[in-house]
Order: structure tokens, then C-alpha cells, then sequence
């Protein structure tokens, strides 16, 4: 059942009332921010800032910004990196300050396409708060807490523009060489940028091709009522089979397609973060079971959809999108233990493909506030976690501030232990440059 206009005052409330609650989330992460943007290298910064290091003592730093890290391209945190000791003395806490930023930047620009793709007195309520949660959402907190972690935001950001220009193509009756241009800039951005761009350009590819065969709204492909919940619904058995022990057999690709389904619904895995590993890896597979199969009924829909509404393209290159991120990330992580796939470092790479979900069950009366209420449940306890957590996050950076200043007289067992992360050799080195430049921490140090 699709949702009428309704009463235009009333939905300027809800309207209101939306933006009003978008914006508290956005001050809320703004806060978390002022607790966890902290100056000190943290985990992977300390590796990268090490190859820095040597690539500017060896003649290699061009080479550098553009050298892939741990298998796929980081460009634009490379650049603030350089730019962070050219002009601003390491001081990192500013590069930590650009995760939120590009989340405002993420939820105006979600605002403005949610006004130019809405009918005049329709509510955009459900859908612009459904937007952010999924942007605002602290299930993301390891981006924060690492100097590099606003490549995923921007990548995510940048993804989702080009999908934007994509569905204008497909969906326009002229398009324009620039037109392209912009897409293929945006998608290629975010390849350049973070690892989730690979699948963002994946998906891009797919889509257009199935678009240009005639899947989509009024083409020529027609896909059986019944088939758009048997699929999904014979999907859901082969996702559900591929739980360990669950069968005494093993078969091909069962652990491809069980990593699969943690990676999308490993954002769920907050709901119950205290809990144990394997209850964790459950709530994440239901959830990632879900989504997998709701996605697919709202792909499959696709060409039975109103030719008129141009949105629904929109919806379904975020959710393949989504998809093929989470599918490449299963396969190129292969290698780490299961449970390790629940890392708040791989939740976000299904975020696109929950704005799509919103935005292809935004005019159905039920089930988009269905989505957006069940989305506020994992979003918003999962927070409350983070939330409380954030305290002991900082005293976390105060510490490893105070042992680099000391870190001469600190073992390499310590150092594994206090600062998370297995390289100490790396943490000496930039320590060590640190300290004769005078950067970062040794600048602030000695200013006191």
C-alpha cells in the first residue's frame, strides 16, 4: 500500500520534526567527536606514517600517495597525512574532525535529493531520519578513532554522488558527455579513496548493464509476481546453510557466503556488544540474512515499478552497491579469523545499501517506518554503548601520549599491549622522526 500525500500541514510537522531529530543525531556524533578526535597516531596511522617516513628519506613520496595499503588505495588519506606534517606539525586530531564533517555534508546532501525527488506536500519524514541514523550512526566509531578512517566516509560519500548521476542517465531521455564525466569521477574518487570504492565501481558495472538490457521500470524485462519473494525466499535457505556445524557436510563457497552475511549485518552485531562472540556473530547473521533477502525482493521489484518514479533507480544501484561491497570485502578477508568480520570497521560497508532500502520502501505506508523503527532499535542501543564507551576511549589516547613520550624505557610487549597494534618497530620509527622534528605530541610537549 503506497502512502498518500496526506494533509500538507501535518506533513510539514513530520517534516520538522525529521530534520529536528537528523540534526540532534548530528550533534550528538558531533560530541562523540570532541571526545575521541585526539592528536596521537592510533593502529594503522602508525604503519602508514612509518612508510612515509622512509618514502620521504628515500625519494619515493609521489610513489607513496598513491601506493595501496593492505590491498586497496587510501589516496586521500595519504594526502591529509602529508599535508598533517607539511603544514600542521602531525598534529592529527584535525584529520580525525573530517569524519564528521563529511557526515553533515552526507545528510544536507541527502535532504536536498530526498525535496527534488518529492512530490509538492509529500512527507519526507521517515525517509530523511532513516538517512540518519544510517549517516550519524557511532556503530562506525573505529573510523574515528583511527587518523584514516575518514576515507570510508568520503568514499561512501562519494559512491553514492555517482550512483546520483548514474540514475539521472538512466532515467533521462538526454544525457550529456559530462554527465558521465561526473559519474565516472565520482565512482573512480571513491575506488581511489577507500577499499568499499571497489565495490561501489563493481556494482556501477553490473547495474548499467542490466540497466541497459531493459531491467528497469517500464523495460523490457518482466519478472513473475511469485518470483520476487520465491527467490529471496530460496536465498534465505542457501544463507541460512551456510552456518558452520549447522549441516555435517561442508560445500563450496559456504564460508564465502556465511562471511558474506556477517560483513552485511555486522553493524547489528552493537545491539549486544557485551555478549559473547558467537551471540554476536548470530544477531549479525540474522540481520545480514534479512537484508540480503530484502534486498533482493526490492531488486527483483525493479522492473515492475511506475516508469515514472526515477528514485528507484536511485535505491537499487545503493543496494547493489552495498551488496557487491560486502560480497568483495567476505572474499578479500578470507584470511582473518570469522569473528573478526564484526569489527566496527566493516559495518559501514552496507550503509549505502541501507539508504537504498529507505529509499525504494519510502512511499509504502508500512513497511518504511517497519525498516526505519527496526533500524533506530540497532542504531540507536548500539550507540548507547559507544556512547558510554567514548570516556574510556580518550583516556586510551592519553595514555599512548604519555608512553611515546617515554617510549625508549617501554617494551615491545607493552607497547603491543597499550597502544593496539603489533608493530612496534613502525611506532618506534615515527616515534622516533617525531621526536627529532619536533611533531605531533614532542611540539606540544614541549610548548607546555
Amino acid at each position: 500500500m503506497k502512502n498518500t500525500n496526506g494533509i500538507p500541514g501535518a506533513n510539514r510537522l513530520l517534516n520538522a520534526a525529521a530534520i529536528a531529530g537528523v540534526a540532534l543525531l548530528g550533534v550528538l556524533q558531533f560530541r562523540y567527536a570532541t571526545i575521541v578526535c585526539q592528536p596521537p597516531p592510533h593502529q594503522d596511522d602508525w604503519t602508514i606514517l612509518a612508510s612515509l617516513f622512509d618514502a620521504m628519506h628515500n625519494g619515493r613520496l609521489l610513489t607513496w600517495l598513491i601506493l595501496p595499503y593492505n590491498g586497496h588505495f587510501i589516496v586521500a588519506a595519504t594526502l591529509a597525512f602529508w599535508a598533517d606534517l607539511r603544514f600542521l606539525g602531525l598534529d592529527l586530531s584535525w584529520v580525525r574532525w573530517l569524519c564528521p564533517l563529511i557526515s553533515w555534508i552526507s545528510a544536507w546532501l541527502w535532504f536536498r535529493w530526498l525535496k527534488r525527488h518529492t512530490e509538492s506536500g509529500e512527507s519526507i519524514a521517515v525517509a530523511l531520519f532513516g538517512g540518519g541514523l544510517v549517516i550519524f550512526s557511532l556503530s562506525y566509531w573505529e573510523y574515528f578513532s583511527l587518523a584514516m578512517g575518514f576515507s570510508a566516509y568520503l568514499s561512501a560519500l562519494l559512491a553514492g554522488v555517482g550512483f546520483v548521476w548514474l540514475a539521472e542517465i538512466f532515467a533521462g531521455s538526454q544525457t550529456r558527455p559530462r554527465d558521465y564525466i561526473r559519474a565516472g569521477a565520482c565512482l573512480l574518487g571513491s575506488m581511489l579513496t577507500f577499499g568499499s570504492g571497489f565495490g561501489a565501481v563493481a556494482a556501477a558495472f553490473c547495474w548499467c548493464i542490466l540497466l541497459s538490457l531493459g531491467w528497469r521500470p517500464g523495460g523490457r524485462i518482466r519478472v513473475p509476481a511469485s518470483l520476487t519473494w520465491l527467490i529471496p525466499a530460496a536465498l534465505a535457505l542457501i544463507l541460512l546453510f551456510s552456518q558452520p556445524d549447522l549441516l555435517p557436510f561442508n560445500w563450496p563457497l559456504r564460508e564465502l557466503v556465511y562471511r558474506f552475511c556477517l560483513g552485511t549485518g555486522a553493524a547489528a552485531a552493537a545491539l549486544v556488544s557485551n555478549a559473547s562472540v558467537s551471540l554476536r556473530e548470530s544477531v549479525a547473521f540474522g540481520a545480514g540474512l534479512i537484508l540480503i533477502c530484502l534486498s533482493t525482493h526490492q531488486l527483483l521489484l525493479l522492473p515492475g515499478r511506475d516508469s515514472g518514479d526515477r528514485s528507484q533507480l536511485f535505491g537499487t544501484g545503493l543496494i547493489m552497491c552495498g551488496l557487491s561491497t560486502c560480497l568483495l570485502l567476505a572474499y578479500s578477508r578470507m584470511f582473518i579469523p570469522a569473528e573478526e568480520m564484526l569489527s566496527s570497521r566493516y559495518s559501514m560497508h552496507f550503509a549505502l545499501g541501507l539508504l537504498g532500502l529507505i529509499v525504494c520502501l519510502r512511499r509504502q505506508f508500512i513497511a518504511s517506518p517497519v525498516f526505519v523503527s527496526a533500524l533506530a532499535l540497532f542504531v540507536l542501543i548500539g550507540g548507547r554503548h559507544e556512547w558510554r564507551t567514548a570516556p574510556f576511549r580518550r583516556e586510551a589516547y592519553n595514555r599512548i601520549s604519555k608512553e611515546v613520550l617515554s617510549l625508549p624505557s617501554v617494551s615491545d610487549e607493552e607497547i603491543q599491549k597499550d597502544f593496539y597494534w603489533s608493530s612496534p618497530t613502525d611506532i618506534r620509527t615515527v616515534t622516533h622522526e617525531m621526536e627529532l622534528a619536533r611533531l605531533g605530541i614532542f611540539r606540544q610537549s614541549a610548548g607546555r
